[in-house]
């Protein structure tokens, strides 16, 4: 169970509360044992380019030891507090800096420890010692050399390669660790099965020189594996999406490891069936508050007031708010944008075309997401897909100095799911779909208007994107767009929305706009 709070657009607590039983085999536990877990996390956008979180855990455990021929289980507590601050230095380069402490006050692990460290990969431990009354504080350094090699083999299929040395000269940890694996993920058309499988390769002079990788897990993306000893491992992930609601999985992973000579192989075997953690969740609605700008500027002075309509928008259930900001500002204003950017507590996104004062004012503001539009700056609106082959490297070199900043990126795409491949090529997070061509043949046929929305969607799916939406959407195509087009994450509307507002007013049309998001609802 999970809560979290926005005090501001800079600053937010997020905190969670994770208990669980686990009746199987695990590490040094031969009985049911049970688990609590207490985090909080205050995080602190500082600027644009600097981020800032402290974090607070306190876990709990339960351990067996085996004394002759007694075996026990004992409850004890782990404490953690850690401060992160991660800051861009160049456009291309960031710098990450952190400071831990654990305490243990009981059990076999009673002590406390501290660490410190820079991203690249420069560590300075401080190191406690208690010998009778003497206390003493040990210095000492490790280094790490890491190469990384991730590429596509095809469309469908990516393999990753990854070896790791890291060398402590000093210390209580002197020594070595050495880590090799690959890694093949494919996708298995068409019952969209995808497939992940690692072997590794291990070879950890101490403990304190043990090694962490990330691995696939099924009850949450990712964990974190500790590699110590000497010795191999490997595991195989498949999954399937049965509907929109559920997910089924299974992993098998093994793992074989000499510690003095001695050879001790740990299984591990998990089936699992689970609903896909967003699968619950509604698309977000971010309203785009362009065509009250519009309002306001044919009359002169500040009637809307944009700024107003946004903070309105959000109190009357809003997710989002959007705008698109145009050279010639005959909508929204640069000085709109950085207003807005102080008093909106939901997602910010900026859709624009890249142009050198969009990137400085999307920098300037730090919004949640930026999408990219490729329309010129005389368009009307925006009217037509990237085509991600010919602007495969200027997106990339946008969305890499997007990324700098710490913003998701989104590319607006016609419904062709040859895009989708180059979008995810370029490093986009997400892909928006035009809907105008959706929106037209709706009437007609709604089935015929969607199919190629589906296509595109399910190849974004496979490509690893998010799938957001826009353009043309209204009270009567919305929810059969939302009810059939796979991922939808998020749907921006202005045009439509601002027009029913003129009859429903505005906290009633977007109640009834949300209300179209709802995956079953009585129209």
């Amino acid at each position: 169970m999970g809560l979290k709070m926005n005090f501001t657009r800079k600053l937010s607590l997020s905190n969670y509360c994770d208990m669980a039983r686990q009746p199987w085999l695990t590490f040094r536990f031969y009985a049911p044992s049970r688990t609590q877990d207490l985090l909080w996390q205050l995080d602190y956008t500082a600027t644009k380019k600097t981020q800032l979180y402290v974090r607070y855990r306190y876990i709990t455990h339960s351990l067996q030891s085996n004394e002759g021929t007694t075996k026990t289980i004992t409850n004890y507590a782990t404490q953690l507090l850690r401060v992160n601050i991660n800051a861009a230095v160049t456009n291309n380069s960031r710098v990450e800096l952190r400071a831990e402490h654990s305490f243990n006050a009981d059990g076999p692990s009673a002590g406390h420890s501290s660490l410190f460290y820079g991203d690249y990969r420069y560590i300075t431990h401080s190191l406690q010692s208690n010998e009778g009354t003497t206390k003493t504080i040990t210095n000492y350094t490790t280094q790490l050399l890491r190469v990384n090699i991730n590429a596509a083999v095809t469309n469908n299929s990516r393999v990753e390669l990854r070896a790791e040395h890291s060398f402590n000269a000093d210390g209580p940890s002197a020594g070595h660790s050495s880590l090799f694996y690959g890694e093949y993920t494919t996708r298995l058309n068409p019952g969209r099965w995808q497939l992940v499988t690692r072997y590794s390769m291990f070879d950890v002079s101490g403990f304190y020189n043990r090694l962490y990788a990330y691995e696939n897990q099924l009850l949450y993306d990712f964990g974190t594996v500790a590699f110590y000893g000497k010795g191999r491992s490997a595991y195989i992930l498949a999954t399937k999406p049965i509907n929109k609601r559920l997910k089924a999985g299974l992993r098998y992973a093994w793992m074989e490891s000499i510690n003095n000579g001695d050879v001790s192989p740990t299984w591990n075997r998990r089936p699992y069936l689970r609903a896909a953690d967003l699968a619950y969740m509604n698309p977000k609605l971010s309203v785009n508050v362009n065509k009250i700008a519009t309002l306001r500027n044919a009359r002169g002075g500040n009637n809307p007031d944009v700024i107003k309509v946004a903070f309105d928008c959000e109190q009357f259930g809003a997710d989002g708010i959007t705008v698109h900001p145009r050279p010639d500002e005959r909508h929204i204003r640069y000085d709109d944008v950085r207003k807005l950017s102080e008093i909106v507590t939901t997602e910010f996104n900026i859709e624009g075309y890249p142009s050198e004062s969009f990137l400085k004012l999307v920098e300037e503001v730090n919004p949640a997401q930026v999408t990219l539009v490729p329309d010129p700056p005389d368009v009307l609106t925006s009217n037509i897909g990237w085509d991600t082959m010919k602007n495969l490297h200027l997106l990339q070199d946008v969305i890499v100095r997007l990324k700098a900043g710490g913003m998701r990126v989104s590319l607006f795409l016609n419904p062709d799911p040859s895009m989708v491949a180059n979008a995810a090529l370029c490093g986009a997070d997400r892909i928006e779909l035009h809907t105008e061509h959706y929106a037209v043949l709706f009437p007609k046929d709604p089935q015929q208007a969607l199919k190629p929305y589906i296509q595109t969607a399910e190849e974004a799916i496979q490509s690893g994107l998010g799938i957001n939406a826009g353009h043309d959407l209204d009270l009567h195509n919305l929810h059969y767009l939302r009810t059939h087009l796979p991922g939808l994450l998020e749907v921006s509307i202005g045009h439509a929305l601002i027009c029913d507002a003129l009859y429903y007013g505005l906290k009633e049309t977007i109640g009834m706009y949300k209300n179209r998001l709802l995956l079953n609802i009585a129209l």
